[in-house]
């Protein structure tokens, strides 16, 4: 799981708590597929950056969050930027008062925050927490500590950011926030501090061609094959790299990724396909009627179409984490010993449990309501399979999950992948709103005993 070092600052100014700990002190130990640790720092200058830079190298966390009391301000503000200068109006509380001083002497002057301050503001406001970008985190302490750690962290991989809060209620100063918001708006934004197209490693090309170079080698075929504008025929075999649950060699396995149609068979069969795929358009190739003239002649050799579908990848400038209204956790492999039951049977396999690896579950109070899991088919590329149960389902609880899956199988190095029967419209619908779109289909053929057992007609 990655991780995530999060402070809060002790009181100051004569206060006698400090919204900014309380809050983070408050937090969940996971948010958003981060591991939480906590951490309190003094209103030193200095000194509290080095607490955290000290706890920072041990750790090694993937993201650095720090978070501070604004007073007068009435939105949780994510902070844009922060100046190489010290100068305080107060005392801090080691009794420093700055002037006019560089943090830094001859560095550079300014540093962005390396989170997606504004996708997190807008997050937290959708959320109904009242949130805007800030532009200026001061030049007290607040400030000094996010520098400092922009100009350590400068281009490591390690990304930071500072978010400033109001006073919260117990302090009797106005504006205030509660303290329950102050914590929901630190946890919306918290599971946005992953900005898909930033963030991940791969772009859409990369993706497709990944894409491609599986169904080569599912089909004993090349990548470039599916790029050429006549169809291709191929002779199926056993390939150790295929995915994992298809049952090879192929008798007719039919894949188009829009330019044509490569045929994946048996040598018993190649007439019988290459006739077909010849006869028709592509685009006339996965549907009826067309479809029935291959039926038709693999019934001769005892073989039936049997599976078509559409398969989803994701599209990193659209694909998000999407809001929930219900609590989300990241679960693994050892999550799911009890969880393979009827009602999750699209999220997990049981007959395929040590494939199953990685999953998003939704939770009303403890209890599971919606699961979405992922499968290693195959060396790069995982499946994604969902479940909501009935009575929960049409609040957005499918996309949520499945965005939050797709960005963490990608932040894993892997590409989430997701299928769907035609005439599952609901099942595209998701696919869609989670940020994924159409990339290839395939038509299988499999024996009539299996087809009519599928239809209990035997």
């Amino acid at each position: 799981m990655k991780k995530l070092l999060i402070t809060g600052f002790e009181p100051f100014g004569g206060e006698e708590i400090n919204p900014s700990w309380e809050a983070v002190s408050r937090l969940p130990e996971e948010i958003g597929g981060y591991s939480l640790t906590k951490l309190r720092i003094p209103v030193v200058f200095g000194e509290a950056a080095e607490k955290v830079i000290k706890i920072a190298e041990e750790l090694r966390p993937d993201v650095i969050i720090c978070v501070g009391q604004a007073g007068g301000r009435d939105a949780v503000t994510p902070e844009f930027v922060g100046i190489n200068l010290r100068h305080a109006s107060i005392p801090d509380n080691g009794g420093n008062q700055p002037k006019d001083e560089p943090i830094i002497a001859g560095g550079n002057a300014a540093y962005f925050s390396t989170l997606p301050v504004r996708k997190m503001a807008e997050a937290v406001n959708a959320a109904g927490v009242a949130s805007r970008v800030s532009y200026s985190a001061g030049t007290y302490v607040c400030n000094d500590v996010l520098y400092t750690l922009l100009s350590r962290y400068d281009k490591s991989g390690t990304r930071v950011g500072f978010i400033h809060i109001p006073y919260c209620t117990e302090q009797n100063k106005e504006p205030n926030m509660s303290l329950e918001n102050i914590i929901k708006g630190l946890t919306v934004a918290i599971e946005n501090v992953d900005d898909a197209a930033a963030s991940c490693a791969f772009t859409n090309k990369e993706i497709l061609k990944i894409a491609m170079e599986q169904s080569a080698a599912d089909l004993c075929a090349d990548e470039g094959d599916f790029l050429k504008s006549e169809n291709v025929i191929v002779i199926s075999q056993n390939r150790e790299d295929a995915r994992r649950y298809l049952k090879l060699p192929f008798s007719c396995q039919l894949v188009s990724y829009g330019n044509n149609a490569v045929a994946s068979v048996s040598p018993e069969f190649r007439e019988i396909a290459e006739k077909y795929i010849n006869s028709y358009p592509v685009e006339h190739l996965f549907e009826t009627p067309n479809m029935h003239a291959l039926n038709e002649t693999l019934m001769e050799k005892g073989q039936k179409i049997c599976f078509m579908a559409e398969y989803f990848l994701p599209d990193i400038n659209v694909l998000r984490p999407l809001d929930c209204p219900y609590e989300l956790r990241v679960l693994t492999q050892k999550d799911f010993t009890d969880l393979y039951l009827p009602e999750w049977s699209n999220a997990l396999c049981e007959n395929r449990k040590h494939l199953d690896v990685l999953g998003v579950g939704v939770y009303d109070s403890g209890r599971l309501v919606g699961l979405a899991g992922c499968s290693a088919d195959c060396d790069s590329m995982w499946q994604i399979g969902v479940d909501v149960l009935p009575e929960y389902r049409r609040q957005g609880i499918a996309s949520a999950i499945t965005s939050r899956l797709a960005i963490e199988i990608l932040n894993r190095g892997k590409v989430p992948f997701y299928c769907a029967a035609w005439s599952n419209v609901k099942s595209v619908r998701n696919a869609i709103k989670s940020g994924f779109r159409p990339a290839w289909v395939e038509m299988t053929a499999k024996s009539c005993e299996m087809v009519d057992s599928m239809n209990k007609l035997n």
